[in-house]
């Protein structure tokens, strides 16, 4: 008997939740960049990424979010600071907007408000700065999505 009320609880809370359509929002990432380019005053460069993030917030039941993020990468830096290729850890602090359709399309708008790089050479060197992140995506199910994005960062703060 008191299996099958556990049971009856765990169906009613699992069905309950595929059925919600608002309220918090919580969504795991895993990226890479395809293509990336970064540029300084004299030189230039590519860029390879992979990130880690969380955006955290609220989903109203017509679609649209809000929320914060926190995004985690490590990268790789063609030709900076002299030498081939310069390895990078990257942190970076935010808030979004965005709308989920019931059709599974979504689209959003990130204001990355702290972002900082810190350089994995002799100097330790460091740069922050803010900037934007504009994505749209398809979620193919509840729990999975496929996304596209544009990043635009600008490090205005340099320490060395």
């Amino acid at each position: 008997m008191l299996t099958g009320i556990r049971l009856l609880i765990f169906a009613c809370i699992t069905l309950t939740s595929f059925v919600s359509s608002a309220g918090f929002h919580f969504e795991p990432y895993l990226g890479g960049a395809l293509m990336g380019k970064w540029k300084s005053d004299d030189t230039k460069g590519d860029i390879s990424m992979t990130e880690l993030g969380l955006k955290m917030g609220y989903q109203a039941p017509s679609g649209f979010q809000i929320g914060g993020e926190l995004q985690l990468a490590g990268s790789e830096y063609e030709k900076f600071l002299s030498t081939t290729e310069t390895k990078a850890g990257l942190a970076a602090f935010g808030i979004y907007t965005g709308y989920q359709s019931e059709m599974g399309w979504r689209g959003y708008l990130h204001f990355l408000f702290a972002s900082a790089l810190a350089f994995d050479d002799t100097a330790k060197t460091g740069l922050a700065g803010n900037g934007l992140k504009l994505g749209v995506g398809y979620s193919l199910v509840s729990w999975f999505a496929i996304n596209v994005e544009y990043h635009s960062m600008t490090y205005s703060k340099y320490k060395d």
